[in-house]
């Protein structure tokens, strides 16, 4: 696959954020899918891309053509093949495939999930891949973030887990201040000065505590934690530090590499889920991967 089929909208914007030049293959390579004539861009989903075109947005395949051409005041999160969309003020799903998947009457929507969070009339109610709704209410005044069965918001200003499926429950954690949207039935959270996981079916921290001075999500298993000044890795309900290496920062896993900071160099490279250096240490700056690339 040439480097005009994979360069990813995501990986050229840090490119040129940065200032930094093309790669010369990526030069002799590269061509425009849409001329640059957009106000704005959100994040590609399954190849499809949102565009702000004036005050609208529009949906556009990797081929150039729209899959849904603008006509949309906002584009939320997008999961599942689908996207969260706005018009008229109110908010409805609509699929890759240019077909409408909820009605436009939503006052908000999550990122579609197996479980997606919409709010109707005032009140959020956990929405199925089928399309219907769970009979009993979620408790939020605020969403913060789904992801598959787990849902997370506030009940009357204090962080609450929310999970459906086999075992639906609602758990408050005694000493939570604050939740991070969920990732892989995990959700990153602060009890005063320190953080932790706290286990989405079952509402109970990892290892019984928050020992960390901070923590970022679970990617494939693995989630970067701080003690002090130095960085590592735990995996789901540990609390022990997975590697003997200590990074002076880390980001999150995907497609098994994790972007790490060298505490000597201060230079970046990529670490795998052994702890071993894939990509040498060698760069200023580096972002996790996605679509088999890394800004």
């Amino acid at each position: 696959m040439s480097v005009t089929q994979t360069l990813s909208v995501r990986s050229l914007a840090l490119i040129l954020l940065a200032g930094l030049p093309l790669p010369a293959l990526a030069q002799e390579a590269f061509r425009w899918v849409a001329d640059p004539t957009f106000q704005d861009a959100g994040s590609a989903h399954q190849g499809v891309v949102p565009l702000k075109q004036g005050d609208l947005w529009g949906l556009m395949g990797r081929d150039g053509q729209w899959v849904w051409p603008p006509q949309f005041q906002a584009v939320g999160d997008a999961g599942n093949g689908r996207f969260p969309v706005q018009v008229n003020g109110k908010w409805g799903l609509v699929d890759i495939d240019g077909e409408q998947a909820a009605d436009f009457v939503f006052d908000a929507i999550g990122t579609p999930s197996t479980y997606t969070p919409m709010q109707w009339q005032g009140a959020w109610y956990a929405v199925g891949l089928d399309g219907q709704a769970d009979e009993a209410v979620l408790p939020f005044d605020t969403l913060i973030g789904n992801d598959g069965t787990c849902m997370v918001g506030t009940a009357n200003g204090v962080p609450t887990v929310v999970t459906r499926g086999i075992e639906p429950s609602a758990v408050q954690v005694e000493g939570v201040t604050a939740m991070a949207p969920p990732s892989e039935s995990h959700v990153a959270v602060l009890l005063g000065d320190k953080a932790g996981h706290v286990d989405c079916q079952f509402g109970t921290l990892n290892g019984g505590e928050a020992p960390f001075d901070q923590v970022r999500r679970f990617g494939q298993n693995l989630a970067a934690v701080r003690t002090g000044d130095v960085w590592n890795y735990v995996e789901p309900y540990g609390t022990t530090p997975m590697f003997s290496t200590e990074f002076a920062e880390a980001r999150d896993f995907a497609e098994g590499l994790a972007p790490v900071k060298d505490a000597d160099s201060g230079k970046w490279g990529y670490i795998d889920q052994s702890g071993d250096f894939v990509i040498p240490v060698q760069f200023d700056q580096a972002y996790s991967f996605s679509d088999g690339l890394a800004g």
